[in-house]
């Protein structure tokens, strides 16, 4: 059968064969997600069966079952993220298909019965070694192996939560650690396909939504950046514990008194604090949703001390269980903790619990993580909430940069480094940078006419379930107008007082990484766009960042087309008489068949954004053809 198979893909060219590979991939991971959602479903309700004192009979055996057959399938242990970064970067990318089977059984019996910790880091395992498995079925090239194992990864957290740009970027900051073009196609498909599987046919996929929050008064930023501040601390914190937990449980775990003795310290938590059974999602869509009055500051603490310190107990054993919903849900509680603080000061008062909560959960996983944009688009695909970008953005970097002075590898890191290899870290472009306001914006509005009354404006925004537009007179653009602003105010019989004038022009052509610098400086949540002739066109917002992002993946790849053999990566370096000397990236005209990836300076990396000024001695790093270097040499290297 796989020999037939083999033969038809010979007859497809290359490049479609490959994509068809990655949608096969990415449905296989799919149902293997719905299968882990079913298995776990089928055990929580065998364990909520069970008589209270059986409980401490359930998850010691559980442990002791999922210890023996992890002694035999030793590939199967722990997260299994760092595995597959591992087998990706250092090693040959050729993970076991068994993996998955055994994976998906024992992950689920341990969240079935109650385990503290999550299914996504599992689920990184398993679609990793699906897509490594099936792309050896076909003899596919070690660079090819890799990157469909990351499509399996990009698959798994795609379906897990819903959330296909988020598996893209999963795949490309934690797994490849660069923006790697060579294996963006497949896992874009693969993360696609399967998230659309896991929509169609999985449960409890919108379980996180939350309604939109927004940011008030600038000083609110203040209170994000403190909480931001703590839960890089307590990132670090959760490394170092569970790094130090990974040592003590070192060759102990199979032995079986060392499960038992565990699984009644898990039985004992979950018995006086039912919070604590199992991944814990509906307590974090309660802590997203503000539904927090029944929990006391007190009960909050309780329930962080306790996840926080189960949790590494569980990861740092090496238990089949991943770390990446529980610190979503250690974010979110602390930051429903910042907001009990917050509530007795004037300053703060006006954040909400659910906002804290939001940024909260995104942070802390930047933190331990050491994915910052992952962690963004995450909590905007997962919670559906794109109204917090500006404190998110603050959260995940501060968290992030805190979080590195307290450890300096992040948690999928420390495993690989504790068995003396190294990961060589790749620095990337700001996209945004080359991305147009005119791809992203939306240019099919509803806008109002300024002669209608506030109550109308009023009505007709919240049908069309917009927080606000551009206001028309006679075809001609007069300002914006947002529904805040028009609830707060008086009845109106027209718009005239409720306009608001944005000190900045947006055009079309302009960047969007400049658009949203300037909308973070003034504090806009949208602005309307304008044609070269003044004509206003559009509308760009604040949740149109994730649509760039995603974008700028796929144009370089497709509209440059860089997708080509003949590519290949090269060096040039800025003389002192160089024409580019002192000069903004942005104002230099490169060749559209070439990508700067980065730019070294003195032995450190620098981001390649349009305002870093080129300085003689920069080394410049680009990918394209052979073609494009010709002429980037003439351009870098010719005197004025």
């Amino acid at each position: 059968m796989i020999n037939k198979i083999k033969k038809y893909f010979s007859l497809i060219p290359p490049q479609i064969s490959l994509i068809l590979i990655a949608l096969f991939i990415g449905l296989t991971v799919g149902v293997f997600v719905i299968a882990l959602d079913n298995l776990t479903i089928f055990w929580e309700e065998i364990t909520f069966s069970l008589d209270s004192k059986l409980l401490f009979l359930a998850i010691p055996f559980a442990l002791v079952l999922s210890n023996l057959l992890l002694k035999r399938f030793p590939e199967a242990k722990g997260d299994g993220t760092s595995e597959v970064i591992e087998l990706v970067n250092i090693e040959d990318a050729n993970l076991k298909g068994r993996v998955s089977l055994v994976k998906t059984f024992v992950t689920s019996l341990l969240l079935g019965v109650g385990v503290p910790g999550g299914k996504e880091g599992p689920l990184v395992h398993i679609g990793g070694s699906i897509g490594s498995k099936i792309s050896k079925l076909f003899n596919l090239t070690e660079d090819e192996r890799k990157s469909f194992t990351g499509a399996g990864v990009s698959a798994a957290i795609g379906a897990s939560f819903n959330a296909p740009l988020a598996g893209i970027l999963f795949a490309m900051e934690v797994i490849f650690k660069q923006l790697s073009i060579k294996h963006l196609s497949v896992v874009v498909v693969s993360s696609v396909s399967a998230a659309v599987v896991a929509k169609n046919f999985g449960f409890n996929v919108d379980i996180l939504t939350a309604p939109e929050y927004q940011l008030g008064q600038a000083v609110e930023l203040v209170g994000y950046m403190l909480l931001a501040i703590f839960t890089g601390l307590l990132a670090g914190f959760f490394i170092q514990l569970t790094s130090q937990s990974s040592k003590f449980f070192k060759q102990q775990i199979v032995k079986p008194y060392y499960s038992i003795l565990l699984g009644l310290i898990f039985a004992l938590s979950i018995y006086f604090i039912p919070e604590s059974f199992g991944t814990g999602e509906v307590l974090l869509s309660n802590l997203i949703n503000g539904d927090t009055l029944t929990y006391t500051l007190i009960t909050l603490i309780i329930l962080l001390i306790s996840r926080f310190l189960l949790t590494t107990l569980s990861i740092g054993s090496n238990l089949s269980v991943g770390a990446m919903m529980p610190s979503l849900l250690i974010g979110a509680l602390l930051g429903s903790i910042m907001h009990n603080i917050f509530s007795t000061t004037s300053m703060f008062s006006s954040i909400t619990p659910g906002a804290l909560a939001i940024v909260g959960m995104a942070s802390l996983f930047a933190g331990i993580s050491r994915a910052p944009m992952t962690s963004i688009i995450m909590v905007f695909e997962i919670t559906g909430d794109y109204g917090l970008v500006v404190p998110l953005m603050f959260g995940a970097i501060i968290s992030t940069i805190v979080s590195e002075r307290v450890v300096k590898y992040g948690m999928y890191e420390w495993p690989i480094l504790q068995k003396g290899k190294q990961i060589k870290s790749f620095q990337t472009v700001d996209v945004l940078e080359s991305v147009m306001v005119k791809q992203v914006a939306a240019y099919n509005i509803d806008t109002l006419n300024i002669d209608i009354s506030s109550s109308d404006a009023i009505k007709t925004l919240q049908s069309l379930k917009i927080l606000g537009t551009a206001v028309i007179d006679e075809g001609t653009y007069k300002g914006m107008v947002s529904l805040r602003s028009l609830q707060s105010g008086e009845q109106s019989s027209t718009l005239h007082e409720y306009l608001i004038t944005i000190p900045f022009k947006v055009y079309e052509e302009d960047s969007v990484s400049d658009v949203v610098s300037q909308m973070v400086k003034f504090g806009y949540d949208r602005v309307p766009v304008f044609s070269s002739s003044d004509d206003f066109v559009a509308i760009f917002s604040k949740s149109h960042v994730s649509s760039a992002y995603l974008l700028t993946n796929i144009e370089t790849v497709n509209s440059r087309n860089l997708k080509t053999s003949s590519n290949k990566f090269f060096e040039v370096s800025v003389p002192s008489n160089s024409p580019i000397k002192n000069k903004q990236l942005a104002s230099i005209k490169l060749p559209s068949q070439s990508v700067l990836v980065s730019v070294s300076r003195e032995n450190e990396e620098l981001i390649a954004n349009g305002s870093l000024v080129l300085q003689s001695g920069d080394i410049l790093t680009f990918f394209g053809t052979s073609e494009s270097y010709e002429r980037i040499k003439n351009i870098v290297i010719s005197s004025v």
